[in-house]
């Protein structure tokens, strides 16, 4: 399957290389996949690239250079093209990628036949998978409905997307997240070892509404969550959490927990991370602090990765991208590296 085309931000078609480094054979790929659940997937992963960092893909037109501006959502591909080629000339990485779907669909016009934000990302995925093939990447979708429903989100994510991993809402309850959990049986063969991060105690301000509820067992509703994946996850390798950096005590009472029964890993996935500097954003905590939790709790941070967005796409802030983007870029990463160690 071929895409030759970009779309720039008015429409308008513009033609790339025509042997584009995309147009490759992805089955080719999947097939030397090796056979390994989602925790030995994560661990091979910090041993290849030296990195517990998310590098969170989430795509607005502010973050691209000036040279890929006029190409819209097509320009973040070739942006990070050329950021990936500087990454590897630096050897910096990060330990995962994770694309946020709805940065991406947010461009596409289905009525209209236009789907340049999903061959975007399909773009993208390509691209890491190529240059980085023992790279986890996450989808992050939030995704899960009835039974039958989450059958369908699963296997488009698993098996349309290939994705490592995904990001599930546990609302529903348990027959709404086993058929994303069956996906993370890695003696299954549709399976492949994929990991399902069940969202539990989240950054954003609205995570009081509901999680931090008492329930009637007298624990908060997030310690349920926690409960239920930790009683899945023996089941089910791959199964975790989704912990948010701001509320560190409610990481540590997670990640201790998990952390008392260490032959069954439960991988965190830890958003909100603040940035480097103010102009970069975040919501909270610092990545040397969420490490110094996740140690002191004797949590195996192998398997935890800390997300990192708009400190990595955008660090400049509002301000105009400067000239020196790939280098801030990559600076950057190597100093949350150095804080996640």
């Amino acid at each position: 399957m071929c895409f030759r085309f970009l779309f720039d931000k008015t429409g308008k078609k513009r033609r790339i290389i025509k042997n584009s480094p995309h147009l490759f054979n992805l089955k080719k790929i999947i097939m030397n996949r090796e056979k390994a659940n989602y925790i030995e997937q994560l661990q091979r992963a910090v041993s290849i690239y030296g990195s517990k960092i998310c590098f969170g893909l989430d795509f607005v037109p502010a973050l691209l250079a000036k040279k890929y501006a006029t190409e819209g959502i097509g320009g973040f591909l070739l942006q990070l093209e050329e950021l990936f080629a500087y990454m590897k000339e630096q050897k910096v990485y990060p330990g995962m990628f994770k694309p946020n779907y709805g940065f991406y669909t947010v461009h596409d016009r289905p009525l209209q036949l236009d789907f340049r934000g999903s061959i975007t990302l399909a773009k993208i995925i390509l691209l890491i998978k190529r240059e980085f093939p023992d790279m986890p990447i996450t989808f992050d979708g939030k995704m899960a409905d009835i039974k039958k429903s989450s059958a369908n989100y699963a296997k488009g994510v698993f098996e349309g997307w290939d994705a490592d991993a995904m990001t599930v809402h546990p609302y529903m309850g348990s027959d709404s997240i086993i058929p994303f959990a069956e996906y993370c049986d890695f003696q299954v063969e549709k399976a492949e070892g994929r990991g399902a991060y069940i969202l539990d105690l989240t950054s954003n301000p609205g995570a009081d509404d509901f999680e931090m509820k008492k329930m009637a067992s007298g624990k908060t509703l997030y310690m349920e969550v926690a409960q239920w994946i930790f009683d899945n996850a023996g089941r089910y390798p791959g199964l975790g959490a989704v912990v948010g950096a701001p509320d560190l005590n409610g990481l540590r009472d997670i990640a201790s927990f998990y952390a008392k029964n260490p032959d069954v890993g439960i991988p965190i996935l830890i958003p909100g991370v603040s940035g480097l500097t103010s102009k970069a954003g975040g919501q909270g905590g610092r990545a040397d602090q969420v490490m110094s939790v996740l140690n002191y709790v004797g949590y195996d941070t192998r398997i935890a990765r800390i997300n990192v967005s708009s400190g990595l796409t955008q660090p400049w802030g509002a301000e105009p991208v400067p000239d020196d983007w790939k280098k801030i870029i990559v600076d950057n990463l190597s100093q949350y590296n150095k804080q996640a160690e």
